[in-house]
């Protein structure tokens, strides 16, 4: 992975745990047709299961980097996920998917 997979045992597994978590984070994150219905879905996922997935995710960070001493896999993730949370509050407003839920995320990924 071009040294951004950890050679220490516990801290792949903390990358490993970020990774699959934002990845589910993402993959869950309710669709429809119809868009008020998609909005009230989406709403309900961001303080509902969301904010719980999110919450592990800031108790799972290490630091300095997200899985510990050295930038990994699982900073870009969290950038990813970061700048796609920060995109759809700017495009879609939502109005319980407030970017205050995830200001630890943006915080590690400013320091990149």
């Amino acid at each position: 992975m071009g040294g951004l997979y950890p050679t220490d045992l516990e801290t792949a597994l903390i990358c490993d745990s970020i990774v699959d978590t934002v990845l589910d984070l993402m993959a869950k994150t309710p669709g429809h047709d119809d868009a008020d219905e998609k909005k009230r879905l989406r709403e309900e996922y961001a303080a509902g299961k969301m904010k719980s997935y999110c919450t592990v995710l800031e108790d799972t960070i290490e630091g300095p980097y997200a899985a510990g001493a050295e930038f990994s896999i699982a900073d870009l993730k969290l950038f990813f996920f970061t700048d796609m949370v920060r995109m759809l509050v700017l495009i879609v407003h939502h109005s319980s998917f407030t970017i205050s839920l995830y200001k630890p995320f943006i915080l590690v990924c400013c320091r990149y």
